[in-house]
C-alpha cells in the first residue's frame, strides 16, 4: 500500500485492526495518514437497503481536533449521519447507539 505520510497505514495486518476498532467505534479516524496536518472523524450514511451511499465528515488541523475533540467530534458525526441516513430510509435493526445525543446539539468551543 502506498505511503504518503509517516502516519499512513501501509501493512494489511495494521488496516484490519483499524477497520475493527472503527467498526466498533462507529466512525473512522484519519490521523493525517494522507495529509500532513489533516485530521478527520467521519461517519457512514446508508439508504434504505442498509448500503452505504455516501459519508458525513469533519476535518481540521490536527492541534484543533486531536486535542480531546475527537470523542466528542466522533458522537456528533455519527449523530448526524445516522439522522440523514434514516431521511434517506434507512431503519436500523438495533436502537442506534447515539439515541442518547439531543436534537440541540450544545456548541464546541476551540482554543485557538
Amino acid at each position: 500500500m502506498a505511503k504518503f505520510t509517516d502516519k499512513t497505514i501501509t501493512s494489511l495486518e495494521a488496516l484490519r485492526a483499524e477497520w475493527q476498532e472503527t467498526r466498533q467505534r462507529g466512525y473512522a479516524i484519519d490521523r493525517g495518514e494522507h495529509e500532513v496536518g489533516s485530521y478527520c472523524v467521519g461517519a457512514p450514511i446508508l439508504d434504505a437497503r442498509g448500503q452505504v451511499i455516501g459519508s458525513c465528515s469533519v476535518s481540521g488541523a490536527d492541534a484543533e481536533i486531536a486535542a480531546g475533540l475527537k470523542v466528542d467530534l466522533g458522537t456528533r458525526v455519527m449523530y448526524t449521519a445516522q439522522e440523514i441516513s434514516r431521511r434517506m430510509g434507512y431503519v436500523p435493526a438495533r436502537p442506534s447507539s447515539v439515541a442518547h445525543v439531543p436534537h440541540t446539539i450544545p456548541d464546541i468551543e476551540v482554543n485557538p
